[in-house]
């Protein structure tokens, strides 16, 4: 299966041309409008507004063009993957009425994960404020339980993802609504659980292990680091290979479907006669 992933991307080097250009695009929208430091707006101890308006925005602008640009990108390029993993090739010509079809259903979907996310931020959140109120009357510090409630969120994240994580290929492979699609991911990340949550592990380890290593950096609101740079980077590269994965696991899994599909009437038309 990472064999066929990576003969997918290897006889579809468009498919990479493309997503590095996005890449990049993000890249270049980070470092022009995020702060290296998110306590820059703090002078002698006191809060500066102009300063910290002028961040905010800034933040806010960059966070809008990465949606909008993931909102652009998605279904062409999804659809691009979906026609390599079918047919065995695609081109950039593909881009574009990929982004016909699906760009509603993209949205759709982008804005039903957006809910989805910040309803499982109240759980967490739920879950872990009761252990700093009682760290916080007991005196200690929160830096640990900082760091705990990261490593835990990761964590569930990580056993939550697969059962929605292939409802993305489902909606470009079978060409359905984004709620059948979400059926239809769901029972293939049943069938693929563990496949799944290895490929989930790999992608963010080196993310705790980075928050680990560099929490003193990042508790002082040092952003911008060359150890954040080099984890875009490896992250990056990392996330084109997965994502073409798990169109070559869905496309296997409704392979699957079918064939069993087509021997059970087999079957049972030999028992009728």
């Amino acid at each position: 299966m990472v064999k066929k992933a990576f003969d997918l991307l290897k006889d579809n080097p468009v498919i990479i041309g493309f997503y590095c250009i996005t890449q990049l695009l993000l890249l270049l929208i980070l470092f022009l409008l995020f702060p290296s430091n998110i306590n820059q707006f703090m002078e002698n101890g006191n809060i500066n507004f102009a300063v910290y308006m002028m961040m905010m925005a800034k933040m806010l602008l960059a966070c809008g063009l990465m949606l909008l640009l993931y909102i652009l990108f998605i279904p062409g390029f999804s659809y691009m993957l979906s026609e390599a993993a079918l047919k065995g090739k695609t081109s950039a010509r593909s881009f574009l009425p990929g982004l016909k079809q699906f760009f509603v259903r993209t949205l759709l979907l982008l804005l039903l994960l957006i809910a989805a996310s910040f309803a499982f931020g109240i759980i967490i959140s739920m879950i872990t404020i009761p252990f700093a109120m009682v760290q916080v009357m007991g005196g200690n510090g929160t830096q640990s339980l900082t760091l705990f409630i990261t490593i835990f969120t990761l964590f569930v994240t990580i056993l939550v993802i697969p059962f929605v994580l292939l409802c993305v290929p489902s909606i470009f492979i079978d060409d359905v609504n984004i709620f059948q699609g979400i059926k239809n991911g769901a029972k293939a990340g049943v069938k693929n659980y563990w496949k799944l949550v290895v490929m989930l592990l790999i992608i963010y380890l080196p993310i705790i292990f980075y928050q680990i290593i560099c929490y003193d950096s990042i508790s002082q609101g040092i952003i911008i680091t060359p150890g954040y740079i080099g984890l875009i980077i490896f992250s990056g590269i990392l996330s084109l290979f997965i994502f073409s994965l798990i169109f070559v696991i869905y496309r296997d899994y409704r392979m699957e479907q079918i064939n069993n599909q087509s021997n059970n009437q087999i079957n049972n038309q030999g028992t009728i006669l």
